[in-house]
């Protein structure tokens, strides 16, 4: 079964997660089901932290698993690549969407204002046409 791969910089919260996920299965017109509290958990391999989580207190009949894995680039990075596959994203897997998370406003954000944040999703178009480009996701959940 397929699973759900969100790639990132750093470790999101819980509940940007949630709303990430709810996102997925309301354009997939599925249910999930989810505890009140997610937890996100790290993944070690012979005691060493494998830049890994996996998602728990979340289930659906769609998807096996939920994993998180940091990743970084050498340039401009949107906030979430999310993947739905079974094996771990490689340099030539397809996202289903390039995210850029709402902060509160500019003062919590390194991305200092809308066009330098917009201007990720002009580079993500370079390397994954067409993908579902999502902006402002805590706000409107769109």
């Amino acid at each position: 079964m397929k699973n759900i791969w969100i790639l990132t910089e750093e470790r999101p919260k819980a509940n940007v997660v949630k709303t990430i996920l709810e996102k997925f299965a309301s354009d997939n017109s599925f249910k999930i089901n989810s505890k009140k509290e997610l937890r996100v958990v790290p993944i070690l391999k012979d005691n060493y932290f494998t830049f890994t989580y996996k998602v728990e207190g979340i289930t659906c009949d769609h998807f096996d698993s939920v994993f998180i894995k940091i990743a970084s680039g050498n340039s401009s990075f949107v906030d979430f690549l999310v993947f739905f596959q079974e094996a771990e994203p490689m340099e030539k897997s397809i996202p289903l969407y390039a995210i850029e998370e709402t902060k509160t406003d500019d003062s919590e954000s390194r991305n200092t204002g809308i066009y330098q944040r917009c201007s990720k999703f002009v580079y993500v178009e370079f390397y994954y046409p067409g993908v579902k480009k999502i902006i402002d996701l805590l706000l409107n959940n769109s």
